[in-house]
């Protein structure tokens, strides 16, 4: 479907900006008519928006191209509120502006001058290069239909460093405090949610589930009419990083999942810190221990239930599906970390060199094109089935791996533990174009400079068959050890690394 933006919106945003509204002068006229269809194609943006993404939310669509002073305003905008008592104040928008932008972001509204001083300074100094904002250029959004745009704006608040809660919370908007949720038909009705998430973004591998653009792996039973769900980064299932099931009582201390709530009612999946021991690990991890090794800090949770454990955020129930994969993603990540042997699981904390929420590491304002966008999925395809197949491997030899985010928005595609050797970051790439190397290449001189923890990895670049003699010997000189892989396009299985890069790895 049609948007209903033109090229003409952003040059009479431009132009009209501040000027008084002048009844009954022709061109005055026109542009507020015409400025009034960028707002019912703004209308049309939030509305779908909302009901596809935020279903449990309300809207507040502005219609008017002028202000309270009637003059032409230099935008358009929107407000998506994620949950019915979401603060007036703080709002999901989205607009044109005469910047020449398509923009969706988490911004205020009406706030006063302390609460707006506050929120620029979570901000940051602009919403182009900011955690909480996304952009994209005239021609590129011009070229969508309704539907990119929307699932494009969907993607993008799901890549945001910070959650509207987590926002609201540093505004102190709304209270941090939580409270366990004791309607056990609620509680499962969140779970059923939580899972059909999961599932509609994966792919099924006989009884496993593969999330493919995360490389997470999950499989889920029914014990009674309770949901319990098994995670972890092992392609074989053999391993689970953590299990979150539907408590029988739920609100209670004793299971170790639960559904909680804010003052606003947003829904939060949570989870005790407590690991049990399993194959890669014979000790169980709790407490402080569990909080030094994953880098996770618990919620707060009213004092009346709960109180007597500490419960950590899996991922917020009322944002966008794609969100909730991504935080269950990252929490899964950060718990499998406690079962490798080397890094974090001897002494080392899980690495936090960044204190400010950023981006997703492939960056909030990015967008591609369609056509592109059909490259972009087959390279995450081929990403994932080298990630899959490789590790595969190592688990079938018990190697320790991992992979994950670090505080930054950075991601590490695997860090691998051989017996006997140094460690490898391992960075994949999917061809052997000279933006892949040299993308792939800044990773690594980046990651190991930025992160103490891997300072004594051996980077290696892993890319197809193929390099050029000359690029290999430049990689080498820059102290990164190229390898090779073959990709079988027609048969996903089928791949094969060269044998100094399983040497290496310790597979022989």
């Amino acid at each position: 479907m049609d948007h209903g933006f033109t090229s003409q919106h952003f040059t009479l945003l431009d132009y009209w900006s501040g000027r008084a509204r002048q009844k009954g002068l022709p061109a005055n006229d026109q542009a507020y008519e015409i400025l009034q269809d960028a707002y019912e194609a703004t209308a049309r943006w939030a509305q779908l928006l909302q009901e596809q993404y935020f279903p449990q939310g309300r809207r507040k669509i502005l219609r008017r191209p002028t202000d309270q002073s009637h003059k032409f305003k230099p935008y358009t905008w929107a407000r998506i509120y994620p949950t019915p008592n979401s603060p007036q104040q703080l709002a999901y928008t989205v607009g044109i502006d005469a910047v020449g932008e398509f923009c969706v972001k988490i911004d205020t509204v009406n706030a006063p001058y302390k609460l707006r001083a506050k929120y620029e300074a979570v901000r940051g100094p602009n919403y182009q290069d900011s955690a909480i904002s996304a952009v994209i250029a005239p021609k590129t959004g011009l070229a969508m239909s309704l539907e990119n745009l929307v699932d494009w704006s969907a993607q993008q608040i799901a890549q945001f460093g910070m959650t509207y809660s987590e926002v609201a919370y540093k505004l102190e908007l709304v209270s941090p405090v939580l409270q366990l949720v004791t309607d056990q038909q609620l509680t499962k009705t969140c779970f059923e949610q939580w899972l059909a998430c999961l599932v509609d973004g994966a792919e099924q591998l006989d009884s496993m589930w593969w999330q493919r653009d995360r490389n997470v792996f999950f499989k889920h039973a029914l014990r009674g009419d309770r949901i319990e769900v098994e995670l972890g980064l092992d392609p074989r299932g053999r391993n689970w990083a953590v299990q979150i099931n539907e408590p029988s009582v739920a609100g209670s201390d004793n299971p170790t999942a639960g559904i909680a709530v804010d003052q606003t009612g947003a829904r939060f999946l949570l989870r005790q810190g407590r690991l049990q021991v399993n194959a890669r690990r014979a000790v169980s991890v709790k407490g402080n221990e569990f909080v030094r090794m994953t880098g996770l800090r618990p919620v707060e949770i009213d004092g009346t239930l709960g109180s007597r454990r500490d419960w950590f955020l899996v991922a917020a129930l009322d944002e966008p599906a794609s969100a909730i994969r991504r935080k269950t993603a990252d929490f899964v990540e950060r718990c499998w970390a406690v079962y490798v042997p080397e890094g974090a699981a001897t002494g080392k904390a899980f690495p936090s060199s960044f204190a400010e929420p950023s981006k997703e590491e492939r960056g909030g304002s990015y967008v591609i094109p369609a056509k592109q966008a059909i490259d972009e999925k087959l390279v995450i395809r081929r990403h994932g089935d080298v990630w899959h197949a490789l590790t595969s491997l190592l688990s079938a030899r018990g190697l320790n791996y991992w992979k994950g985010r670090i505080d930054g928005g950075f991601e590490i595609d695997l860090e691998v533990t051989p017996p006997k050797r140094a460690p490898l970051l391992i960075e994949i790439k999917t061809s052997t174009a000279t933006s892949d190397i040299y993308t792939g290449l800044g990773q690594l001189l980046l990651y190991r400079r930025l992160f103490p923890h891997l300072t004594d990895h051996h980077p290696v670049l892993l890319v197809p068959e193929g390099i050029r003699p000359e690029m290999r010997h430049a990689i080498l000189a820059c102290g990164v050890f190229p390898h090779t892989y073959q990709l079988d396009a027609s048969d996903a299985d089928t791949v094969e690394f060269s044998a100094d890069f399983l040497a290496i790895c310790g597979v022989s």
